[in-house]
């Protein structure tokens, strides 16, 4: 910390200290430093409803403060975490500690189960479930329940950030089946809540946990995109929009399409006309081009290996896409 009795946390340049990301404010916290080891956390004052610290994974309210003390985990956002050391209060045993502390792989494990909203909603089916489950499986279902709840609020505060006038919704519901495994009893709702329509939301799919999870982190790539460069240009498009659930038939058109661009950029930058393989794609690539895929498209979602493989040999050379990010979307993508 700085000098100043007292550090202001947030987006905001003027802060002392500036992070930037998912559910970080402008004005977030401030650190007061009252001794040496005294030192108390609180929200700024105008942080607004969305801002979000947690210490010890339990959420920092408005006018709370914390007393703070070496080895706390603070989680501000979905962005950014820290370990507090208090010079003067560290021991041989500590720095040992210090060490796992600050290279934690799972940070869900910072976190609280009952901090989430998602978790909050179920909250009525725990007794139930604890009673058919049993003490083992029971402790291995709410681990998952646990991470799927966190993974259901952070999509949602990703997609209101991104899309916040398509009224779009993940749920976390659970299909009970005595036969099935633990894990697979849990499945994510995506729903999109129509305007002045008090009927149900219609699903637009469901993803089991595995494949949510996959769909989360390309998500956090496509918020990095819009926080680094004030753009994201995937919208629509069923290989790099990871709300979507195309068809076999979109992602197949769409990797034409993007092929026959790619062949006639090539042709146009050498001054030559297009290769015959750009003519032949031309026809398919015609299907797609400029179009966006709305949401609820019907037809299940296809993987890309899935495309290649009923092409044939042209269609595998046409449908593949450029490498990088999009084509790691166009893996995760598919079912």
């Amino acid at each position: 910390l700085g000098p100043d009795p007292v550090t202001k946390v947030g987006s905001h340049p003027d802060n002392g200290i500036v992070l930037r990301g998912l559910g970080i404010a402008p004005r977030l916290c401030q650190f007061e430093v009252r001794s040496s080891d005294d030192v108390v956390i609180s929200l700024a004052p105008n942080a607004g409803l969305r801002a979000r610290v947690r210490v010890n994974g339990v959420t920092l309210r408005p006018g709370e403060e914390i007393q703070l003390r070496s080895m706390d985990r603070i989680v501000f956002g979905r962005a950014c975490a820290l370990c507090v050391v208090l010079p003067g209060t560290m021991d041989g045993c500590a720095v040992q500690r210090l060490e796992e502390c600050c290279y934690e792989k799972d940070m869900l494990k910072v976190l609280l189960a009952d901090a989430s909203d998602a978790w909050g909603e179920l909250r009525l089916y725990f007794s139930d479930l604890w009673q058919r489950l049993g003490e083992e499986r029971g402790r291995e279902f709410f681990s998952y329940l646990a991470e799927a709840s966190h993974l259901v609020d952070e999509a949602n505060e990703i997609t209101t950030e991104m899309r916040p006038q398509e009224h779009l919704k993940f749920e976390v519901e659970l299909v009970w089946d005595i036969n099935r495994e633990v894990r697979d009893i849990i499945i994510i709702r995506f729903m999109h809540f129509l305007d002045a329509d008090d009927s149900a939301p219609p699903v637009l799919a469901y993803w089991a946990l595995p494949r949510f999870r996959e769909r989360v982190e390309l998500m956090r790539d496509c918020f990095d995109t819009l926080s680094r460069t004030g753009e994201w240009r995937g919208l629509g498009d069923p290989l790099e929009d990871p709300w979507l659930s195309p068809s076999f038939v979109e992602l197949e058109l769409q990797g034409h399409f993007r092929a026959y661009e790619r062949l006639r950029h090539s042709a146009s930058t050498s001054g030559a006309g297009a290769p015959g393989a750009a003519k032949g794609a031309a026809a398919s690539a015609a299907a797609t081009s400029g179009r966006r895929v709305p949401f609820g498209s019907s037809g299940a979602a296809a993987s890309l290996k899935v495309a290649r493989r009923r092409s044939g040999s042209n269609g595998a050379a046409s449908a593949s896409p450029q490498p990088g990010a999009a084509g790691r979307r166009a893996r995760s993508l598919g079912g």
